[in-house]
């Protein structure tokens, strides 16, 4: 019987990819990147990971070009009255190693610039925020072909 699991001998090569495509989540006010006072840390109200979704014109795939999504839970980018929050600061490690980069991420969840969706059972706890370009970090873990 054939395994549909990696070789071992695979696996460190694509657990280093794996863990580069996880995002750390953050208030709009606490960005951990630009800090003066680096005696106490900045918490993460959440975590998520990237994936890569390949864009299409008309009925072709567009190769080369995609939506970079983050997918979180629902309630770390909801306030306590359940309505989106305007924006957060998103932390990912570097291409080069040398730290983290961060950027702030406006918030839209409704008209022509919408770009985050949470699921519609309340049930259900996941949401998805299409990322805008976010240079310098890793992009492997955007380009799954």
């Amino acid at each position: 019987m054939q395994s549909n699991f990696l070789p071992a001998s695979e696996i460190d090569d694509h657990y280093a990819v794996v863990k580069n495509c996880v995002a750390f989540i953050y208030e709009s006010t606490e960005d951990p990147c630009n800090r003066d006072d680096k005696t106490g840390m900045v918490k993460a109200i959440g975590t998520g990971f990237l994936i890569a979704f390949p864009r299409w014109a008309g009925n072709e795939r567009d190769l080369g070009m995609q939506w970079p999504i983050l997918i979180t839970n629902k309630h770390v980018l909801q306030n306590e009255r359940n309505v989106f929050v305007d924006d957060m600061i998103v932390r990912m490690n570097s291409n080069d190693g040398t730290g983290a980069k961060c950027l702030k991420v406006t918030l839209n969840s409704n008209g022509p610039q919408q770009n985050v969706i949470g699921h519609p059972d309340d049930t259900v706890d996941l949401a998805a925020v299409i990322m805008p370009e976010f240079g310098g970090v890793n992009a492997l873990c955007l380009d799954p072909y």
